[in-house]
């Protein structure tokens, strides 16, 4: 009886043909540099994080739920977007600035935040 192995599907591939399996391996690659977070305002968890991939100079995006594993902390249920709380920072995908509102995009910052630390 032959067992098979899973094989972990790439979760993206570039068109050069980099291969990223996991969030590990996106965040340990020192060619990959993170540019911006592209919000999606009615469904967070929908957004993407923007990235240069300096072999090919080509933008990768990934799903923001991706890197989950990352962040520990509080995530807030209420979207403050447009209100007084609001800095707007979202709504400028290269602007890495923590956020100060009790919203629930703030925990995307603090990821992205992450990433660009590496």
């Amino acid at each position: 009886m032959k067992i098979k192995s899973k094989k972990e599907k790439a979760v993206k591939t570039c068109s050069c043909g980099s291969v990223w399996k996991n969030y590990k391996q996106v965040f340990k690659d020192k060619e990959m540099l993170i540019i911006g977070y592209q919000a999606n305002m009615l469904a967070p968890e929908k957004g993407l994080f923007l990235y240069n991939h300096e072999k090919c100079k080509t933008t990768v995006s990934f799903p923001v739920s991706l890197f989950y594993p990352l962040y520990k902390g509080r995530i807030f249920v209420s979207n403050k977007t447009g209100s007084s709380e609001c800095r707007g920072y979202c709504l400028e995908k290269e602007n890495f600035s923590k956020c100060p509102a009790e919203c629930s995009m703030a925990y995307l910052r603090e990821i992205m935040i992450i990433l660009k630390k590496g």
